[in-house]
C-alpha cells in the first residue's frame, strides 16, 4: 500500500509539473493580453515570469560575448606562438637538417588541432546568435518600447516611400 501511495504521489507531482509548464506557456504566449487587461493577478503568475527569463538571457548573452572576446584572444595567442615555433624550427633546420621531422610534426599538429581548438569558439558564437535571435524575436513580439519604436520607424519609412512614389508618378504624368 505504501508503494502504491508513493507511486501515485510521484505521478501526481509529474502531473503538477506538466500543468505548471502548460500554464507558463499560456501566460508567456498571452502575456500582452493578460497584462493589458490586468488578468495576470487573477490567473496567478508562474515562476519565473517571462521578463525575468528574458532579463537573465540578456545578462547571460552579455557575459558570453565577453567570454567570446577572451577565447578569441587566447586562440590568436596560441596561433601566434605556434607560428613562432615553426618559424624558429625552420631557421634552425638550415643548420640542422634533422629538425625537418620536427617541423613536419608541428605542421601536422597545427592542421590536426586547429579545428578542435576553434570548435568552442564556434559553439559560443552559435549560442550567442541563437540567444540574440530569441531576444530580438521576443522584443518585437510584444508591446514594448523597442517594438513600438520599431513599428513607428517602419511606418515612417512607408509614409516617406508613399509620398516619394506619388511625387514620381505626378512627375511622370507631367512629362507624358
Amino acid at each position: 500500500m505504501t508503494r502504491r501511495l508513493e507511486r501515485n504521489a510521484a505521478v501526481s507531482q509529474k502531473t503538477v509539473l506538466v500543468i505548471q509548464l502548460h500554464l507558463a506557456q499560456f501566460q508567456w504566449f498571452h502575456d500582452d493580453f493578460l497584462t493589458a487587461n490586468n488578468l495576470s493577478r487573477q490567473v496567478g503568475v508562474c515562476s519565473p515570469a517571462r521578463n525575468v527569463v528574458l532579463g537573465g538571457l540578456r545578462k547571460g548573452c552579455t557575459t558570453l560575448q565577453q567570454y567570446e572576446s577572451t577565447v578569441n584572444a587566447q586562440i590568436e595567442k596560441l596561433k601566434g606562438a605556434e607560428l613562432t615555433i615553426v618559424q624558429r624550427l625552420r631557421w634552425a633546420a638550415g643548420s640542422n637538417p634533422q629538425l625537418k621531422e620536427a617541423i613536419e610534426e608541428m605542421e601536422q599538429r597545427q592542421t590536426k588541432w586547429q579545428p578542435i581548438i576553434e570548435e568552442p569558439l564556434k559553439q559560443l558564437q552559435d549560442v550567442i546568435g541563437i540567444v540574440e535571435s530569441l531576444l530580438h524575436f521576443e522584443a518585437h513580439r510584444t508591446r514594448t518600447s523597442e517594438s513600438n519604436a520599431g513599428d513607428k520607424a517602419v511606418c515612417t519609412l512607408l509614409t516617406r516611400f508613399c509620398k516619394s512614389a506619388k511625387a514620381l508618378v505626378e512627375n511622370a504624368r507631367s512629362f507624358g
